[in-house]
């Protein structure tokens, strides 16, 4: 084999790893954050489809893209047993602040104890009070 069919083959070697990656590590940002929300959550989560749609628009704006791309990722590597203790801090304390985003943004607080009602999206600045500071 000649060095000019080496480098073509090698080549098209790391496209079709890279393509097979991307389809891998692919999610709806979307549905991976609704589904985030349900997993958490559990039986307690109900809400609309715009108000969940408004929910994560607002969510996505704080999170960058490249974060829950990068999130995403930890999560499937986490799913087929590659997770490191780095991806796993991450994943807790991106789980941490969703959850935080969804009790502030959200009439989750109060909702009485098996009250049936759907959740309310607050909006994206719900607390007026100036020295409120939500941190995870």
């Amino acid at each position: 084999m000649n060095r000019r069919r080496f480098f073509v083959a090698s080549a098209a070697t790391l496209g079709v790893a890279a393509i097979g990656t991307a389809a891998f590590v692919y999610q709806d940002r979307y549905s991976f954050i609704a589904e985030a929300v349900r997993r958490l959550m559990g039986h307690d989560y109900r809400v609309a489809a715009a108000q969940q749609k408004a929910f994560v628009d607002d969510f996505l704006e704080e999170y960058s893209d490249k974060r829950t791309a990068g999130l995403i990722a930890f999560q499937r590597g986490h799913e087929l047993g590659l997770g490191s203790s780095f991806s796993a801090y991450q994943i807790d304390r991106f789980e941490r602040e969703l959850i935080t985003h969804v009790v502030t943004h959200t009439d989750y607080l109060a909702k009485a104890a098996g009250d049936s009602h759907e959740l309310s999206y607050l909006g994206r600045y719900p607390c007026r009070n100036p020295f409120a500071q939500f941190t995870v």
